[in-house]
């Protein structure tokens, strides 16, 4: 899928160079070390971006309180909670004109839907990358990583 094109970034209010500053997540007591997805569910013409550490489990309770087919669209993956939680939270701000209810949004296709988190993944991917940068330079600085 294709994300953003600059110009729909901008419509949407997002600018990608200040979510890139970010600094990086804490520790354990944040959800650092659990692994964590973003997931997008579809129902009825309504799609729901949420996270969880088991998406399977997730769906099924979803699904047992939903009179309505629920299905599993995407699942993109983050080493940690704290990630999942910043690429939600990217997901809500983008779609926030086609909020419905809670994590429900409506008035999108699949290929829109597609765009704005290819644009959360794309986003974190390279804030991700940049926090392993800086990690692994303060690592050096510090005499403590060696190749």
């Amino acid at each position: 899928m294709v994300a953003l094109t600059r110009a729909q970034r901008e419509a949407m209010g997002f600018d990608r160079e200040a979510f890139l500053n970010q600094p990086p997540p804490g520790g354990p007591e944040e959800g650092y070390v659990i692994p964590t997805s973003m997931y997008l569910l579809h129902c009825q013409g309504f799609y729901k971006v949420g996270i969880a550490a088991n998406v399977r489990s997730r769906l099924s309770t979803i699904q047992t309180s939903n009179p309505h087919k629920v299905t599993l669209e995407r699942v993109n993956n983050y080493p940690c909670r704290a990630y999942a939680v910043m690429a939600e939270r990217l997901a809500h701000q983008l779609l926030a004109p086609h909020r419905r209810s809670g994590e429900w949004f409506g008035g999108l296709d699949r290929r829109q839907i597609g765009a704005v988190l290819s644009e959360a993944q794309s986003a974190m991917k390279m804030l991700i990358d940049r926090h392993r940068w800086a990690e692994i330079k303060a690592l050096r600085e510090r005499g403590e990583w060696v190749l």
